[in-house]
């Protein structure tokens, strides 16, 4: 069930009275709280009730917008100030990714820190962008259609590009390629679902060439064995091997950059070390000493199959557009409130003096 921290949240939703705190409060609340982001139908009851007051904003930016052109025939808005927070530079971004909703709302979260030169959804447009445009970042999402993600780093690293490539995709994209995609040149890893706060701590890092990987990526792909686990003798590389005993042998040695029969050796061992007969038992028995294994396989909403990662962002990206509406909504007041303020000091401002030539008479 969601927290009741958020349920009061929620129902100013409803009511009308979101701000841009609370916003950023529900979004970071959802970041850190695993009872609430493991709720799928109180999610989706708040992407509802998100939707809904979207639409809200919607009508009241018409409203206001018929309003003030009926006040005011012709204004001029008033300039943006720049926030001091905003780094001067601001790289050259691509964003790649398939899922429009999402894209859509990633593109108004990063505006603040980067520039957006180009978007694409599928990876011949995202690898035609980059050769074009030569942008200075790339945030890409590994599950693309016609070129997928890894094959598009590759490609980038290949030509000698200097794109820096932020890797923004779901745990089991991540997880699945993860050591493919560093030798390819990749810079950093962020999960869709892990929000703002930690994407701004990525951007910032990658787009400095730096290497930055997100907490929860990295739990998974440098695993080590409990301390209350019985040792098994198992080293690194077959514990690396053990926690990806769901992939096939030739995806693991494409993984772990090993040839085949290396990977079929140390599963040998690793079976004699468990004593037990098959992968599957060894699998089950890494899970019983406390390993995950890859790639890690996400939640899924059992009415819409949609994962619990991809719910989650769906939601972000809601939210960040909401923000937005919300913006431009106070933004339309502060112009209409500045239209009547102008309107009843012309209508109520005295009427100037009569002329009078006694007045211009010199004495």
């Amino acid at each position: 069930m969601i927290c009741s921290d958020v349920i009061s949240l929620l129902e100013s939703m409803i009511d009308g009275e979101l701000s841009s705190v609370r916003v950023t409060e529900v979004m970071q609340h959802l970041n850190g709280c695993v009872e609430c982001t493991s709720a799928f139908d109180e999610l989706k009851l708040l992407q509802q009730r998100v939707r809904g007051f979207l639409g809200n904003l919607h009508a009241s930016d018409k409203v206001l917008a018929a309003i003030h052109s009926q006040l005011v025939e012709s204004s001029t808005p008033r300039p943006a100030v720049a926030s001091g927070n905003v780094p001067s530079f601001r790289p050259r971004t691509i964003l790649c990714e398939r899922h429009e909703l999402i894209r859509f709302g990633l593109k108004r979260v990063v505006s603040e820190r980067l520039t957006v030169i180009g978007e694409a959804s599928d990876g011949m447009e995202s690898m035609e962008l980059i050769r074009r445009l030569r942008p200075d970042l790339v945030l890409l999402d590994v599950d693309l259609d016609v070129i997928n993600g890894v094959e598009i780093c590759r490609r980038v690293h290949d030509e000698l590009l200097s794109a820096n490539v932020l890797v923004l995709t779901d745990s089991y994209h991540a997880t699945k390629y993860h050591n493919q995609l560093t030798r390819a040149g990749v810079r950093g890893f962020c999960l869709k679902s892990s929000g703002p706060r930690t994407l701004f701590e990525a951007i910032e890092q990658t787009s400095r060439g730096l290497p930055y990987c997100d907490p929860k990526i990295l739990q998974l792909v440098k695993q080590a064995p409990a301390t209350s686990s019985p040792n098994s003798g198992l080293t690194d590389r077959e514990i690396e091997v053990l926690i990806r005993l769901d992939l096939r042998n030739k995806e693991i040695a494409e993984e772990l950059d090993m040839k085949l029969r290396t990977v079929e050796k140390h599963i040998e061992c690793i079976l004699a070390k468990l004593k037990v007969p098959t992968r599957t038992a060894a699998a089950l028995k890494a899970v019983q000493l406390g390993y995950t294994l890859l790639p890690k396989m996400p939640g899924r909403d059992p009415v819409t199959g949609n994962t619990h990662e991809h719910t989650v962002a769906e939601l972000q990206a809601e939210l960040a557009i909401a923000n937005e509406h919300l913006r431009a909504l106070l933004n339309q007041n502060s112009l209409l409130k500045d239209s009547l303020n102008e309107k009843l000091r012309s209508d109520y401002a005295p009427p100037p003096r009569p002329w009078s030539k006694k007045e211009t008479e010199i004495p």
